[in-house]
């Protein structure tokens, strides 16, 4: 499977387990609705420090949402 898609469907099932609309994650990081849309279908990727704040706000490793890392836990 493609990274990107693998981390998009990551952070996508994060999102989701958390209740939080695309909308709300645009607002926490400050990134457009269409960004998180284009994240999660593996069309884009987010820069190092968004990855960095993703981690933060889901509370998991940044090797979790790549897909480098199968365990959740920090």
């Amino acid at each position: 499977m493609n990274q990107r898609v693998e981390m998009g469907q990551r952070l996508k099932a994060l999102r989701e387990a958390n209740n939080m609309t695309r909308a709300d994650l645009s607002e926490r990081l400050g990134l457009s609705v269409t960004f998180i849309g284009q994240v999660e279908s593996g069309a884009r990727s987010p820069k190092v420090f968004r990855l960095i704040e993703l981690s933060y706000i889901f509370k998991v490793s940044i090797d979790y949402i790549l897909g480098v890392d199968k365990k959740r836990n920090v």
